[in-house]
């Protein structure tokens, strides 16, 4: 069951749902109206080759923030990605983001599949921007954007997305990989203050006395070699080799 304007009013006043900044006059009569903020990312295309999700092989990525009173401009057939002003969520109510019909009529898509919000997700959201018509398309940080609905779950979840999202904690981002699955990444554990001190300290020693050692050695391994220099002279027969054009001078032991 969707929320009406009347319970999502309350809700927020509640608690219930987080809409930071919130204004009434957003408000629509199950909906509510959400803003584009200035902060866009957009692909590389000149330093990517291909992108391949299964391998994990995404595009880099250059993110643009634009001022208030400017504007970005949407060639046709390019996708990128816009964020909202509004931070929301909540973690009672399922969240659904929509395009708004004024804008769909222009070929403007505010997202291509991902309009879910999880509970437990409190976020602004990315919203998946491309321009289906032959025409630029002019986006100003400020504008009506898109439409959020708020429906009630069938009961509690046993997880929240704070659990299981990969972008619970950084939804700027314009990729991470998921939290299990084969292209997750491993977990690093986290060292102390203390800990990373001694490691610090140990390796200096460590340093310092591996040093010593490699002189130790160096020296050991000269005094060897004039001892085998010394004895290979008294031992053979002849020190030196007859040359071209010289007496040969010749010692014996």
């Amino acid at each position: 069951m969707f929320l009406s304007d009347t319970d999502i009013h309350a809700a927020v006043k509640k608690g219930e749902i987080t809409l930071d900044p919130f204004n009434p006059k957003q408000l629509q009569p199950a909906t509510y109206d959400i803003k584009l903020g200035n902060t866009f990312i957009i692909n590389d295309a000149h330093s990517t080759k291909a992108i391949d999700p299964v391998k994990g092989i995404y595009p880099k990525t250059q993110t643009i923030d634009v001022k208030d009173g400017e504007e970005f401009v949407l060639h046709p057939g390019v996708s990128i990605l816009g964020y909202s002003k509004e931070k929301f969520g909540s973690d009672q109510y399922l969240i659904e983001v929509n395009g708004k019909s004024s804008l769909a009529r222009i070929g403007l898509i505010v997202h291509n599949s991902a309009s879910i919000v999880n509970p437990g997700h409190y976020l602004n959201i990315a919203l998946e921007l491309c321009n289906l018509n032959n025409v630029p398309i002019v986006l100003r940080p400020g504008m009506e954007i898109a439409q959020l609905t708020f429906s009630t779950l069938s009961s509690h979840t046993k997880r929240s997305y704070r659990q299981t999202g990969r972008y619970n904690s950084n939804n700027f981002a314009s990729y991470v990989p998921p939290k299990t699955g084969p292209l997750a990444r491993s977990k690093v554990k986290k060292v102390s203050k203390k800990t990373y001190s001694c490691l610090i300290t140990l390796a200096r020693i460590t340093t310092i006395l591996l040093k010593q050692f490699l002189l130790t050695e160096i020296w050991l391994l000269t005094v060897v070699a004039m001892r085998m220099c010394f004895i290979t002279m008294i031992k053979s027969p002849l020190l030196l080799q007859p040359v071209a054009g010289q007496r040969m001078v010749v010692m014996r032991s």
